[in-house]
């Protein structure tokens, strides 16, 4: 697809492709993405591409957002004082603020976001993020 769809629709873009990966747990072997499946698919990306970078997600989607705490909290009309609820995983602190926000209005996780999203301020999450994001800015700037 990315032969396809990309490199042969757009053949002089200098490509840096993401490819990018959950590690599931926090200290997570990384190299098993170099290896079979992944492997195959960084092989036949790597000649069309001037760059094959990994973004190895050490944290679900929710620990990446809660960067911005206080985005999160203006979305669904919390106080900026408010605190980030205890806990290890994201997704159970934005069900917790979501319940303190409005008992009856439940936080979903692959639910549509695109409010949520727009409240978010990248430049608050970028430093902060379990993810490498400057990597994303690297390649956007340089090429």
């Amino acid at each position: 697809m990315f032969d396809r769809a990309c490199v042969g629709e757009n053949p002089e873009t200098a490509w840096t492709v993401f490819l990018c990966y959950d590690t599931d747990e926090y200290n997570s072997d990384i190299t098993k993405f170099h290896e079979g499946g992944w492997g195959m698919l960084r092989e036949r990306i790597s000649p069309a591409a001037q760059k094959v970078v990994g973004l190895a997600a050490e944290a679900d989607i929710e620990d990446v957002m809660l960067c911005d705490l206080p985005g999160i909290l203006s979305f669904p009309g919390l106080p900026p004082e408010t605190e980030m609820p205890p806990g290890n995983k994201g997704k159970a602190k934005l069900k917790k603020l979501y319940r303190k926000a409005a008992p009856n209005k439940a936080y979903h996780s692959g639910e549509r976001a695109k409010g949520l999203i727009s409240h978010l301020d990248m430049a608050e999450i970028r430093p902060l993020a379990p993810v490498p994001l400057g990597e994303i800015d690297r390649a956007v700037v340089s090429g």
